[in-house]
């Protein structure tokens, strides 16, 4: 077993695997029920070692939020760290948008928001899977993804995400704003 932990760039943030790793729906180690150890989808960084473990404190530098190769996997990051309960979602967001979107759940902050979303989340494998897509052509530097439009299953809806493109054409979430699907 790989016992050394993994440090990746994303953008100008600096993740531990392990983080990483969350925010893909592994915890513990381990992957998720139903789902195998592999590199993450995408995510622009491959974990070393097939069962590479987490590091005893996962943490996070960040100077921006954690970015996306596509707009879509952005959001999905998000529905999937809720539904594991894993406040390591609130890295794809800036921190504007972050405090947005605990506002608009009515929460003290982004992690708080989804400890209290995560309550609501009745399946949690459906639930992870809200917002995958294949790969496309995005034009322009924003985007906007609804809820309604990604139809989550086994879980509430967030409300539709304002998503901007950086420099090295990667994706982090810039707003958040309150719909009703």
């Amino acid at each position: 077993m790989n016992t050394r932990g993994v440090m990746l760039t994303i953008g100008a943030v600096m993740v531990t695997a392990g983080v990483l790793i969350e925010l893909a729906g592994y915890v513990g180690g381990r992957a998720a029920a139903g789902e195998s150890s592999r590199a993450l989808p995408r995510s622009g960084g491959v974990v070393s070692g097939e069962n590479a473990p987490l590091p005893a404190q996962a943490t996070t530098t960040r100077t921006a939020p954690a970015t996306a190769d596509d707009p879509y996997l952005a959001v999905h990051y998000l529905y999937r760290a809720i539904a594991n309960a894993s406040t390591t979602g609130c890295a794809v967001f800036s921190p504007s948008a972050a405090q947005q979107f605990a506002t608009n759940f009515t929460a003290a902050d982004c992690p708080t928001a989804i400890t209290q979303l995560n309550v609501k989340v009745t399946s949690a494998i459906k639930y992870a899977s809200t917002g995958q897509r294949s790969p496309d052509v995005y034009p322009g530097d924003t985007m906007t993804i609804s809820s309604c439009e990604i139809s989550p299953e086994g879980g509430p809806p967030l409300g539709r995400f304002i998503l901007q493109r950086t420099e090295q054409s990667k994706w982090y979430i810039s707003g958040h704003e309150t719909e009703t699907c």
